[in-house]
C-alpha cells in the first residue's frame, strides 16, 4: 500500500499492522531519524477496535485521548487531522468563527468531539447534533458555520442551511449506482443557499493528508 507521505517525498515506510496482529487499520510506520514510530489510521473498519488501537499510537502515550483531553484545557499541540483541516481551512478564507453559531453533526472521538472542541476553542457557541437528535433541521438551520460528519450520504439536506452559511463536509459515502462518491451534505441543493461549501470528493480530504503530514513532521522536529 502506497502512503501519501512517499507521494509527498518524505522518508516514510508503512505497513498494516496491530499491536496483536490482527487489528487492521493501524499504520505502523518509520520516520528516518525519528523516535517517532507509528502512526494510527482512523476510522477502522471494526469500530469496536478504535479504542485499542487509539491506546496503542505510541508506545506508553495514548495520544488521542492526550490530544482531546488537552483540547479541552486549551493546550494542544496535535489535534486528530482531519477537525484540524476542517477549522484550518475556515480561517484559511479568513471566514469569521468568534461569535459564529457552529453545529457540528457527529460525534465521533476522531471528528465530531474535537472539531467541535477545536471551533469552541476559537470562540464559536457550537452544538453538537447526531443521528438521535431531535428536530435536527431546525438546530442545522440556526447555524452560520455547519460541519457534516456523521457518516450519512446526502443526510443533511440543502433545504436546511441557512442563507450564507457556510458548509464543511466531512464525510465520504459511496451509493450504489453512482458514479461519484457523496458527502453529508445534499452538495447542489446547499450550494444554492451557502456562501462556501467544500465539495466531495477534493475538499476536506485533501486536508486531512496534508494535516498528517504537517503533524507527523512537528512532532519529529520536537522528538527526533
Amino acid at each position: 500500500m502506497d502512503y501519501s507521505g512517499r507521494r509527498k517525498g518524505l522518508p516514510f515506510s508503512g505497513r498494516a499492522t496491530s499491536a496483536e496482529g490482527s487489528t487492521p487499520g493501524l499504520r505502523h510506520s518509520s520516520l528516518v531519524g525519528s523516535s517517532l514510530d507509528s502512526l494510527g489510521s482512523c476510522p477502522l473498519a471494526d469500530r469496536r477496535r478504535m479504542r485499542s488501537v487509539c491506546a496503542i499510537a505510541l508506545p506508553g502515550l495514548p495520544v488521542l485521548p492526550v490530544s482531546l483531553g488537552r483540547l479541552v484545557l486549551g493546550t494542544a499541540d496535535y489535534i486528530a487531522c482531519t477537525p484540524l483541516g476542517v477549522v484550518k481551512l475556515i480561517e484559511h478564507y479568513g471566514i469569521e468563527i468568534k461569535g459564529k453559531e457552529a453545529v457540528v453533526i457527529g460525534r465521533s472521538i476522531i471528528l465530531g468531539k474535537p472539531a467541535a472542541l477545536a471551533l469552541l476553542e476559537r470562540h464559536a457557541t457550537v452544538t453538537i447534533c447526531h443521528s438521535r437528535t431531535q428536530r435536527l433541521d431546525e438546530v442545522v438551520r440556526r447555524a452560520d458555520i455547519v460541519v457534516a460528519a456523521i457518516g450519512k450520504a446526502e443526510f443533511i439536506k440543502g433545504d436546511w442551511i441557512k442563507p450564507g452559511a457556510v458548509v464543511v463536509d466531512a464525510g465520504y459515502n459511496k451509493v450504489e449506482g453512482r458514479d461519484k462518491d457523496v458527502g453529508d451534505v445534499e452538495c447542489e441543493a446547499a450550494a444554492e443557499r451557502a456562501s462556501y461549501i467544500t465539495p466531495v470528493p477534493g475538499g476536506v480530504g485533501p486536508m486531512t493528508i496534508a494535516m498528517l503530514l504537517e503533524q507527523t513532521v512537528k512532532a519529529a522536529e520536537k522528538y527526533g
